[in-house]
């Protein structure tokens, strides 16, 4: 059984703090996936599409500090730097302005 409570991680209001590590465990999964793919030489789309789930989260994170800016810019960086990234993969990391 699962129960959803009014102020869960997910659900209902919750402060700052919580918003904070909420948005930053997805960034850390998103770059142990994208470790993964590039290890093992996978498809890159699936982060992709990863991504565009939870854009929202990256983009609040971007704005809470600075710590958590520079290791979404250094992540979005590593992504345009791999030749292994489709073009309309590199082209939504720009567009999303987390750079």
């Amino acid at each position: 059984m699962y129960n959803i409570r009014e102020k869960s991680m997910t659900h209902g209001e919750f402060d700052v703090k919580k918003q904070i590590l909420f948005s930053y465990n997805h960034l850390l999964y998103l770059q142990k996936m994208y470790k993964y793919y590039k290890e093992f030489k996978k498809d890159r789309n699936f982060l992709y599409h990863e991504i565009r789930k939870i854009k929202i989260l990256l983009i609040r994170l971007k704005n809470f500090t600075n710590i958590y800016n520079l290791e979404i810019k250094n992540f979005c960086q590593e992504i345009l730097n791999d030749n292994f990234s489709s073009i309309y993969f590199k082209n939504f990391i720009i567009k999303l302005n987390l750079i």
